[in-house]
């Protein structure tokens, strides 16, 4: 049974009004995402030249200079990605987007445009992430009940739709390739879409080689005949990729790309941040999002039920793996930021075990179980949305509890219970 097109149309429309008129806008990391977006799209290069006086000005680590030009120092997939919304808005009202290299940038570009394009990413997410509910449990009211998760009771909305972080496409990206494997068990062309958005989910961000590895090994045990259809479309977006990295950095890779950056499995604090990233009152994901308990029961069931398929492993492969790499970086809690952020690029994933465990319920029997199991679920969809509600619409939460003190460098903030970032 397909959805009607009506029913997409309004999921959109609704999230995107409501995490647009969310106030809280969190531009750091995405400082130069729009500048390279407009620079691509007028004068056809990824160079940041035309800002040099704002670089210099701001002494913004974010760019740096490579023979004769000045890059982001972020993957450009992100600014890629949104520039054909920036070239419309760039033609109809150039006003908005104006930037001058003789005045200071932040003066002429909003944080609304950011927060515009980046609500439109989410939405467009959660209408995957219904598809996915669906396609899984047959079930309406079920995939809203995911979709409600999903949109208002993560990180999606206090991080992902408050700026456009590489994390907000890369829960596009992720979202997409995860509905395309699940269809492409009716049409194994569909393998040939999660490819493409695999790859691109690379561009965007590093850590995604997880995804890239581990979904291809899937789909070489599983449609073993459609591999050079996947890899097709892996190529698409990576040889192109590498070209760039070619002719820019004279490497594959860009520097943020190589491990030895973010020096990945070097930390010193790796026992504490495997603890802090989930359980931490400042950081942890089961704290800010402790709905999230119910994808461990989701995998729990799917254990027992003796329905643990391919697809489940692979994507809780990845998920662990996600979870050991951004604690042994060395910056694990995210820096200036709302809670478990790292944790957003895998939301989709706790979303697609977390369908499972809606599904048990429905099907359970009236008894004690399950107006336990209910009642622990309303209560952690609650407080999950309470604490990503206030992330998004309180600026407290995010300016005046970072600029405190820098939890990479005060971890005992991240573990304090007397002064939680979303309560302020």
């Amino acid at each position: 049974m397909k959805q009607k097109p009506i029913t997409l149309i309004f999921i959109f429309s609704v999230i995107f009004f409501i995490h647009f008129i969310s106030p809280v806008v969190t531009i750091t990391d995405s400082r130069w995402v729009l500048p390279l977006s407009i620079s691509m799209s007028r004068e056809h290069n990824t160079n940041l030249d035309e800002y040099e006086n704002a670089i210099h000005r701001e002494n913004s680590w974010s760019a740096q200079k490579i023979g004769n030009h000045y890059y982001y120092v972020l993957p450009l997939g992100t600014s890629l990605l949104v520039m054909p919304i920036v070239r419309l808005i760039d033609i109809f009202e150039k006003k908005v987007l104006y930037y001058d290299i003789n005045q200071p940038v932040e003066g002429n570009y909003g944080g609304g445009i950011e927060l515009f394009i980046a609500s439109l990413i989410v939405a467009l997410t959660s209408v995957f992430i219904f598809l996915i509910a669906f396609q899984i449990s047959q079930h309406r009211y079920q995939s809203f009940i995911a979709l409600f998760i999903f949109a208002f009771c993560t990180s999606a909305w206090s991080t992902a739709s408050r700026a456009l972080w590489s994390h907000t496409p890369t829960i596009l990206m992720l979202s997409i390739a995860l509905y395309s494997i699940l269809r492409a068990k009716q049409n194994e062309r569909w393998l040939f879409i999660a490819a493409l958005a695999i790859a691109y989910s690379y561009v965007v961000r590093p850590t995604n080689s997880l995804a890239i590895i581990f979904f291809s090994l899937y789909v070489a045990i599983t449609y073993p005949k459609r591999i050079p259809l996947f890899l097709s479309g892996l190529a698409l977006i990576l040889f192109p990729f590498v070209i760039y990295n070619l002719s820019v950095y004279h490497q594959i890779l860009s520097p943020y790309y190589l491990p030895s950056t973010l020096k990945v499995g070097r930390s010193p604090y790796l026992m504490e941040a495997l603890a802090g990233t989930l359980f931490s009152p400042g950081r942890g994901l089961f704290i800010f999002s402790s709905v999230f308990i119910f994808s461990i029961a989701g995998i729990i069931i799917r254990l027992f039920q003796k329905k643990f398929t391919l697809l489940d492993a692979t994507i809780l492969i990845v998920m662990l793996l996600h979870y050991y790499v951004i604690s042994s970086i060395a910056t694990p809690y995210g820096g200036w930021s709302f809670g478990p952020r790292y944790f957003t690029d895998i939301v989709p994933f706790f979303i697609y075990f977390i369908i499972y465990f809606i599904q048990y319920l429905f099907e359970m029997k009236r008894g004690v179980l399950k107006i336990s199991f209910l009642f622990l679920f309303l209560i952690t969809t609650s407080l999950s949305f309470f604490i990503h509600y206030k992330g998004a619409t309180h600026p407290e939460t995010f300016f005046d509890w970072n600029a405190v003190g820098n939890v990479e460098e005060h971890h005992e903030r991240v573990w304090s219970w007397n002064d939680l970032q979303f309560l302020r």
